[in-house]
């Protein structure tokens, strides 16, 4: 197994993953159990280090990030998200040697968010290019997977020497603006640059957080009936423990919001915690795994509740885990 993502869908949860050169799918249904055998997508050479997937309004999306015979290459395939039926492989970019790369390529070189329209857009390593200091400086570029060909052309707009081993904690939509952020090396600590983009009025900011960190994971606010002002909530593990920072209007700087706590299990629907914030989990939602302690979310898993259970997957070496918790199960362990 080399890389995977883990979604949910309104029966369930979907896992991609790649294996055996090609890339396949698994249906779990809302109490975490197997529907049918693993979905054949598409044949993929060489070994896929990242890994993405999204749905909307009855469409599904995969891309992921694969190197082969020194070259890397990423990709995407548009399908139908009832059905899971994919079509041929599109390129995205793609650049050689890999070695050039400016910085390992990983399983957090991809992030993938689903626009108020529905539109999927894709931030993603690219190409590296020369730095002011001779070197090659890593590259990320926004590409729109929904146009044609000429329109997926990655638009660079990150650039560094050095980044982390996990350079993108995510990126979401949350009231209009969008928001992700980078991980790079200085003096040899790791620090995430978040980054908001207001189309209207028009705006931008860049602000540094979480330094010595290595961030996890990016969760919108106020769009998904938990009644909090939109913005987005940036989690990492931190020498304190697992943190979060809170980004929301523009012109405020990230704000502390402290550390992650288990979740509280009401009679409706549980509820996440951070410091004194309360998040509700009204309807299925993934991307939760830096929003739960580390003892059942570590940093390298993807967690959903599909509305019944929370399922936690995971890598242990090359083999790819799915376990269903209760509520009650995750709020009692230590």
């Amino acid at each position: 197994m080399d890389a995977f993502d883990l979604r949910v869908r309104p029966d369930g949860v979907v896992i991609a993953y790649a294996a055996a050169g090609a890339l396949w799918l698994q249906r779990l249904d809302r109490g975490g159990d197997l529907i049918g055998d693993p979905r054949y997508v598409s044949v993929v050479g060489g070994r896929v280090r990242a890994l993405v997937a999204g749905a909307s309004a009855g469409r599904a999306v995969l891309a992921w990030l694969r190197v082969e015979g020194g070259e890397a290459h990423v990709e995407a395939s548009m399908g139908n998200g009832r059905s899971l039926a994919f079509g041929p492989p599109v390129t995205l970019d793609h650049w050689s040697p890999v070695a050039s790369s400016a910085g390992a390529l990983g399983e957090r070189d991809l992030a993938l968010r689903v626009t108020p329209t529905g539109a999927f857009r894709l931030l993603h390593r690219a190409a590296p290019m020369p730095c002011g200091s001779g070197m090659a400086c890593a590259t990320f570029g926004h590409s729109d997977l929904d146009g044609s060909p000429s329109q997926r052309v990655p638009r660079p707009t990150l650039a560094a020497e050095d980044v982390c081993p996990w350079p993108l904690p995510g990126v979401v939509d949350a009231g209009g603006r969008t928001y992700y952020g980078l991980c790079t090396v200085a003096d040899g600590q790791p620090r995430t640059t978040l980054y908001m983009l207001q189309p209207e009025p028009q705006y931008a900011q860049a602000d540094p957080a979480l330094e010595g960190c290595e961030p996890l994971g990016v969760l919108a606010t106020g769009e998904h009936g938990d009644r909090a002002a939109p913005g987005a909530l940036f989690a990492a593990d931190c020498p304190s423990g697992r943190e979060v920072v809170r980004l929301a209007e523009p012109g405020v700087s990230p704000t502390p919001l402290g550390g992650v706590l288990p979740p509280s299990c009401g009679e409706e629907h549980p509820a996440l915690h951070v410091g004194a914030m309360t998040l509700p989990l009204a309807t299925g939602r993934d991307r939760l795994e830096g929003f739960l302690p580390s003892t059942v979310a570590p940093a390298r898993s993807r967690v959903a509740w599909t509305g019944e259970v929370f399922v936690v997957a995971a890598l242990e070496g090359r083999t790819l885990t799915a376990r269903s918790r209760r509520c009650d199960q995750l709020a009692t362990t230590p």
